[in-house]
């Protein structure tokens, strides 16, 4: 997958609030409502928009900031949301104009992906908790 930039957000149920990494540490960062990484949690689903910042549910605290077409989709372990994905999809220049490259033929993958990814943090997160 070809993508310009990307952020994994952990959500933090007892709290009720998103959580992100910043200098070595989590820190909370938002109710879970919040922005298109709260509409994604909350109707359990990948989103695509167009243009982040435009969105109507844009949050500069939480989402990625790009004028650039975003997508965010839900990290899955054991049919629990621990966490949300934002990728800012890339644009194809041809001659002066940039053409948006479609997610659609890569959910399928993103389905597998967030599959793997979500054991995967979570083996991290048990590791963690036995310190």
């Amino acid at each position: 997958m070809n993508s310009d930039r990307s952020s994994v957000i952990l959500l933090d149920n007892l709290r009720n609030c998103f959580l992100k990494l910043e200098e070595n540490q989590l820190k909370p960062i938002g109710n879970l409502k919040m922005g298109i990484v709260g509409r994604c949690l909350m109707i359990n689903s990948a989103i695509e928009v167009d243009n982040g910042c435009k969105d109507h549910d844009f949050n500069r605290f939480i989402d990625i900031e790009t004028d650039l077409p975003l997508l965010t989709f839900p990290i899955v372990y054991k049919k629990e949301i621990i966490a949300i994905v934002q990728i800012i999809n890339i644009r194809k220049k041809i001659g002066e104009k940039f053409i948006k490259k479609s997610f659609f033929w890569e959910k399928e993958f993103l389905v597998h992906f967030s599959r793997i990814f979500g054991d995967s943090l979570k083996k991290i997160e048990d590791k963690c908790e036995e310190k």
